[in-house]
């Protein structure tokens, strides 16, 4: 696609069409044609949750709990030591799903499992922590995972039978 810009406004616009551009090319049209679009989910969870679990060990190590702290919670160093291997564990299970989910030789419901488990350590965490406002957050992001884990099988699914 090309076009000549005629005027200011249209200069200005050129930055917005390219990244528009590579959006489409680069991300939207993949996922429109993905074969497993299940297989891609558990991917980019995995992902998404190991690099969510190393953020949370260099925010409970480096980064004063901050994480805790926006939740008026108590800052990783105040925690009891039960509280405290909790928290651990929490950033441990972030790596095990981005290995649960990227293993090669492991079945694909290895990568359900460590999405899963991450999910589930996290919102026993945060009800744990008796915070209403950390526990009903933890669960609202775990039902937008489970709605988008449905939506890529049933479109996995649809393009099997098709």
């Amino acid at each position: 696609m090309g076009f000549t810009p005629v005027s200011l406004l249209a200069y200005l616009s050129i930055p917005a069409l390219v990244v528009d551009n590579w959006l489409a090319l680069n991300m939207l049209l993949p996922a429109a044609i993905d074969p497993a679009p299940l297989d891609s989910f558990r991917k980019l969870m995995g992902v998404l949750y190991g690099f969510a679990g190393l953020a949370h060990t260099i925010d409970i190590w480096l980064g004063n709990s901050a994480l805790f702290t926006s939740f008026d919670l108590p800052r990783f160093v105040d925690l009891s030591m039960e509280g405290q291997a909790y928290a651990v564990l929490w950033c441990v299970v972030g790596p095990l799903s981005y290995l649960m989910s990227h293993t090669s030789n492991g079945s694909k419901r290895l990568g359900d499992l460590g999405i899963f488990i991450y999910g589930f350590v996290e919102v026993l965490g945060a009800i744990l922590s008796g915070n209403q406002h950390a526990w009903t957050n933890a669960i609202g992001v775990q039902i937008v995972v489970i709605l988008a884990w449905v939506f890529s099988n049933q479109k996995q699914e649809s393009k099997i039978v098709s």
